[in-house]
């Protein structure tokens, strides 16, 4: 039981430092700012549903995330946005498209993208809920 909360609270760790990162790589994206506040919010209220959300939501894309098919980050995340856009994850994941698509994102943010995204899946394996 410990070492699973240690787990959670890695992942939480994981996912607070992926957005600092995006919003001190891009200061003027006030969003940005706004999903760092969101997540801490959420993150208080309800860490297990955070974590719970993100796991469900990779889980079908593990495959993708771990060989790292820019597919995903292509295609994937839209088609799941259009069908359920209410959901604090997948609103998350559309700022994180939108950022791997600009043509301004170096190579060197896309690979901090998917190290990130390796970690929640890899975590979240590890996690039970």
């Amino acid at each position: 039981m410990v070492k699973d909360a240690l787990i959670k609270e890695l992942f939480l760790k994981n996912f607070k430092e992926l957005l600092q990162d995006l919003a001190v790589m891009y200061p003027n994206d006030t969003t940005l700012r706004l999903c760092l506040l969101s997540f801490n919010t959420v993150k208080t209220i309800s860490p297990d549903t955070l974590i719970k959300e993100t796991k469900n939501y990779l889980a079908p894309y593990k495959k993708d995330i771990l060989e790292r098919n820019e597919e995903f980050l292509m295609d994937k995340v839209e088609q799941d946005l259009v069908s359920d856009g209410d959901n604090w994850v997948l609103n998350e994941m559309k700022r994180v498209k939108s950022i791997w698509q600009s043509p301004n994102t170096s190579d060197e943010t896309r690979q901090c993208i998917w190290n990130y995204l390796t970690n929640f899946v890899k975590l979240g394996d590890k996690i039970s809920m």
